[in-house]
C-alpha cells in the first residue's frame, strides 16, 4: 500500500481559488512530478539518474495537459524544474504568453549552480513566464531585467486570519516549524532560550518532532505539538514574535511559508537578512525585523516589545494585500498587460 505524500507546496493551492474566481478563464495546474512512481507504484531514489529521468519525462507529458487547456486566458503551472523544463521547451513554446510558472526554488539553485542559472536565464530570453511570490528580488540579483508584462508578482495568500491570544501578559518568544537541518531550530532555540532567561521572556516551541519538544518541556519551555493544524494556529496565537534562523544555502532566495502564517495570527517575524525574506516582512507592510548577525537578536527582541503597538499598520496592510481578493485582482491585471 502507498504510503501518504505530505504536499509540501499545498500553500500555493490557493492562488488556484483565487485564479478560479477570476474574471476571466484562468486554470492552475499542478505539475506531477512522479509520473512514473504514481502509475507503477514503485519508488526511485531521490538523487539517481532514474529519478532523473522522470523529471524530464514528467515536464514532457505535462505539455500534453497545457494543449488541453489552450482555450484558457491563462494557465498557471505551480511548480516546475528548471533544466527538464528547458529541454521540452520546444513543446511549451507556442503556449508561452499563456503559462505562468511558479517559481519556489528555482532562484535558489540558479544562484547556486552556475548551470541552473544559464539554463533559468536561457528560458527567460526565451519567453518563459515567471510568477514569483511576494518578490521578484532574486531575479535582481541575477542581473537579469524582464518587461512588466512578461513577470507577474503575487503575495502568498492568506485564507483566515486569527488573532493573538491574550492569556497573560508574559512577552512569548516562539520557535515554529518543521525541525529540518535548514532551519536550525535546535541552535536558535539555545540563544533565544539565553535570551528570554536573562529578560523575564517565555520560549515557546512549536514543532511535529517529540524528543525537539521534550527535550525543551524538560527545559522549562513551553511546548506544543503542532502536527494537528489547529495546534499550529495556536502556536503562532500564543506567541508575541517569532524568530526564524533560516540557512543561507536553503534561503537566501526562497520565501517562507511560516512567516506568511504568522502575518495571519498577527505575530511579529524577526528573520535572517536576506533579499527575500527581508521584502516578505517588509515591502507589504513592516511585520518585522531582520538580522545578520545572531547577536543582534536580543536587542531586536527587546526594541520589539517596547514598540510591540508600532507594527499594527503592517499587519492590517499585509493581510489585505495577501487576501484572496487582491490576488484576483492582480491576475486579473496582468491577463490585460499581456494581451495589449
Amino acid at each position: 500500500m502507498a504510503s501518504l505524500k505530505i504536499d509540501h507546496h499545498a500553500c500555493l493551492n490557493p492562488i488556484g481559488d483565487a485564479a478560479k474566481a477570476s474574471s476571466y478563464k484562468v486554470t492552475f495546474l499542478p505539475l506531477n512530478m512522479h509520473p512514473i512512481v504514481d502509475f507503477f507504484g514503485i519508488s526511485i531514489a531521490k538523487d539517481s539518474f532514474l529519478k532523473k529521468l522522470e523529471y524530464i519525462f514528467a515536464h514532457l507529458i505535462f505539455a500534453r495537459l497545457l494543449f488541453k487547456n489552450r482555450q484558457q486566458d491563462l494557465i498557471i503551472v505551480r511548480e516546475f524544474l528548471t533544466i527538464p523544463l528547458a529541454l521540452s521547451w520546444p513543446l511549451y513554446f507556442f503556449f508561452k504568453k499563456k503559462l505562468l510558472f511558479i517559481v519556489n526554488h528555482n532562484l535558489q539553485k540558479a544562484n547556486a549552480s552556475k548551470l541552473e542559472g544559464l539554463v533559468l536565464k536561457a528560458l527567460l530570453k526565451f519567453g518563459m513566464h515567471p510568477l514569483f511570490l511576494d518578490t521578484e528580488a532574486g531575479l535582481k540579483e541575477l542581473k537579469v531585467e524582464l518587461p512588466n508584462n512578461q513577470y507577474l508578482v503575487l503575495p502568498l495568500p492568506i485564507i483566515k486570519t486569527h488573532q493573538r491570544s491574550m492569556q497573560d501578559n508574559k512577552f512569548t518568544i516562539g520557535i515554529i516549524g518543521d525541525n529540518r537541518k535548514e532551519k536550525k531550530i535546535a541552535d536558535i532555540a539555545e540563544i533565544v532560550d539565553g535570551i528570554c532567561i536573562i529578560n523575564g521572556m517565555r520560549l515557546l516551541i512549536g514543532s511535529t518532532d517529540k524528543s525537539l519538544l521534550d527535550t525543551w518541556h524538560n527545559k522549562g519551555a513551553k511546548t506544543i505539538n503542532t502536527t494537528d493544524a489547529e495546534n499550529y494556529v495556536q502556536a503562532f496565537c500564543l506567541s508575541d514574535v517569532i524568530v526564524l534562523n533560516y540557512d543561507l544555502a536553503s534561503y537566501y532566495y526562497r520565501i517562507s511559508g511560516v512567516i506568511c502564517d504568522a502575518i495571519a495570527a498577527n505575530t511579529v517575524i524577526v528573520c535572517p537578512d536576506f533579499p527575500i525574506l527581508k521584502d516578505q516582512v517588509t515591502r507589504l507592510g513592516c511585520v518585522g525585523i531582520t538580522f545578520s548577525e545572531l547577536g543582534h537578536i536580543a536587542p531586536i527582541l527587546l526594541y520589539i516589545k517596547e514598540n510591540y503597538e508600532s507594527f499594527k499598520v503592517g499587519f492590517l496592510s499585509q493581510q489585505k494585500s495577501r487576501s484572496m481578493q487582491n490576488i484576483t485582482a492582480l491576475i486579473d491585471s496582468y491577463i490585460e498587460s499581456t494581451a495589449r
